[in-house]
């Protein structure tokens, strides 16, 4: 009996990770058993330091932790003093059974109370580096869910250029995922991205984002003009690692009606190396409907340059943070002018992530890097925007045919 093929492993590694940390997903029910748990932990712990036995005190807990874990620091130390208040001489909850508490007895118990809640709020609250707390990632899960189904989330673009010809042109357009919460706004992705990967809820929000895409660029080619013109979705680690990705993949494009070469899906160094093997076969799939693949945020990663070859990707996109240094150092534009030329070398494009300014673009123009995108050539916007840009692109290229009229972008 030969190897089990990657995706089948990798799928019964996902499942059994998925029930591994079932709790971090489930419904309010998790949520009401870890605060009656934790206050059985509270109780025994202040009975064990010979506090009352009664469990009536230790239930103001309740609201307490639920502040924490719904509004953080300041809801927490409200309900912890209040609580505190209630809890004090006027109510015989006692510290030592059978008596009213005392004043030093009433100040123990509220500070008891607001050391709790701040330490909950602090766990539960941190901020996100590598890791979420279980409970805010359940939290975030049940709030994206709802996003979905009531069309909070949408679909911005930032344009991408060919910055090589005498007059810049739009040739292709970033999705980027963004969440118009309807208390706290527009949120920006690092605050949802991470749990969304988490749970699996990614692969949903990665479907909404591919079939926006689909919907949008026919009509965004025909208004370029240029046969090259794609929009480039990102695809994240666990979507990567999904066995229905690829028959997704395809029904999006049958089901819109364009060209398989009018998409590109971008895959991060880091997503490409959690399973290489698994990689490979996924984007040899990918690519044989059609589409074009990059690889994202180049040479921020693991993977090796001498890795390149292997992955069957049109372009590479140089990370902001290479096109940030070119214009610090002369070290920063050999190593920017390696990566270009070693993507030529290979036969693929190369696009610079981050421009934001003049010099930088003049800079990459000098390298010959392909194209480019950045706030100094145009900022995500909504899909209308797009629309209007190349439209008016589409206008000045006709009136200089005419009058030999100078063209340029409206930056966003």
């Amino acid at each position: 009996m030969g190897p089990e093929p990657p995706l089948e492993f990798h799928r019964r590694r996902r499942v059994a990770a998925q029930v591994a940390g079932l709790a971090a997903s489930t419904s309010p029910t998790v949520g009401v058993a870890v605060i009656a748990g934790l206050v059985g932990v509270f109780w025994g712990v202040a009975r064990a330091l010979g506090g009352a036995g009664s469990v009536p005190p230790h239930w103001f807990y309740i609201p307490i932790i639920f502040a924490a874990l719904r509004f953080g620091w300041p809801g927490t130390l409200l309900t912890s003093v209040v609580s505190g208040l209630m809890a004090g001489p006027l109510l015989p909850l006692d510290v030592r059974a059978g008596t009213h508490q005392a004043l030093s007895d009433w100040g123990m118990r509220a500070a008891f109370f607001i050391g709790i809640g701040q330490v909950v709020a602090l766990l539960v609250h941190q901020p996100r580096a590598h890791s979420l707390s279980a409970l805010r990632i359940a939290r975030i899960d049940r709030e994206l869910r709802r996003a979905l189904a009531w069309s909070e989330l949408e679909v911005h673009y930032q344009p991408i250029f060919d910055i090589l010809g005498r007059r810049r042109r739009v040739v292709g357009a970033e999705a980027l995922i963004r969440w118009r919460h309807p208390k706290r706004g527009l949120v920006p992705p690092m605050e949802f991205i991470s749990a969304a990967e988490a749970t699996g809820r990614i692969i949903d929000i990665g479907s909404f984002v591919l079939r926006d895409a689909c919907s949008r660029v026919a009509h965004w080619a025909d208004l370029s003009g240029d046969t090259r013109f794609a929009v480039s979705v990102n695809l994240s680690a666990r979507e990567l690692a999904d066995p229905a990705l690829v028959s997704r993949v395809a029904a999006a494009i049958r089901d819109y009606g364009i060209e398989p070469q009018r998409l590109t899906f971008e895959i991060t160094e880091s997503a490409i190396m959690e399973d290489m093997d698994l990689c490979l076969e996924q984007l040899a799939a990918l690519r044989a409907q059609g589409v074009n693949l990059a690889i994202d945020d180049f040479g921020t990663g693991q993977c090796s340059l001498s890795y390149v070859h292997l992955f069957p990707v049109q372009s590479i996109k140089l990370d902001r943070s290479f096109t940030a240094r070119i214009t610090d150092s002369e070290r920063g534009q050999v190593f920017v002018g390696s990566i270009i030329l070693l993507a030529h070398t290979l036969e693929l494009g190369a696009v610079a992530e981050g421009i934001e300014t003049a010099d930088q673009l003049e800079l990459l123009k000098a390298m010959r890097c392909d194209g480019g995108q950045g706030f100094h050539l145009g900022a995500p916007a909504v899909p209308d925007r797009i629309s209007e840009a190349l439209d008016e692109q589409r206008a000045e290229r006709s009136r200089r045919l005419s009058n030999n009229e100078p063209s340029h972008w409206l930056r966003g």
